[in-house]
């Protein structure tokens, strides 16, 4: 994960602003689901993830407000699922920062 948005940049994280309310069931699982149609293990990864994000505090945020710290809270409080469910979650929320940047933001 990333500390903050200034690691990637002024524009970008402007541009990340801009889809600071992106929704993950509205913007992130159609476009899965059109790139992965095939790929129905992908489709269910990034399901699962959504539905983790959208269920924690993460989901309150805005893009550009988000932090290693956050990332961090997030895995504390699923500390009882596996590495590989939180992974899922922050894999997930990964994909859509970087899919605000660089597809949505055109």
């Amino acid at each position: 994960m990333f500390a903050d948005l200034s690691e990637i940049g002024a524009g970008a994280a402007a541009d990340c602003a801009r889809y600071s309310r992106i929704s993950l069931h509205k913007d992130l699982l159609p476009f899965a689901t059109t790139k992965h149609a095939a790929k129905l293990l992908t489709l269910r990864y990034y399901k699962q993830g959504a539905d983790m994000l959208t269920k924690s505090a993460l989901a309150g945020l805005r893009l550009d407000e988000i932090t290693d710290q956050q990332a961090q809270a997030f895995a504390a409080k699923n500390s009882a699922m596996s590495a590989s469910s939180i992974n899922r979650g922050l894999r997930t929320l990964r994909r859509a920062c970087n899919l605000a940047l660089h597809v949505w933001a055109d």
